[in-house]
């Protein structure tokens, strides 16, 4: 039986991916993850970070996306192990 584990977008490692559940994020903001296609429901992939951390490397449906860790912080993510 695979029980959901649900963390931040930004606690993924590389390789690990997930459903988006939820974002916690200010309005302003949340309009522009959504833009960038990070809606509820929507897959997402963790593929990498900059040599010291930041920006983070997304896959987001078929679109590959730069988020500063701050910002993937707010996506809660659901992985199945």
């Amino acid at each position: 039986m695979n029980i959901p584990i649900f963390v931040r977008l930004s606690d993924l490692l590389p390789g690990q991916s997930g459903q988006i559940i939820s974002s916690d994020a200010s309005p302003s903001l949340n309009n522009a993850l959504q833009a960038l296609g990070c809606l509820p429901g929507e897959r997402v992939e963790f593929l990498g970070s900059a040599p010291f951390g930041d920006p983070v490397r997304v896959r987001v449906g078929n679109s590959i996306i730069g988020l500063r860790r701050t910002e993937a912080r707010h996506l809660s993510v659901e992985i199945r192990p």
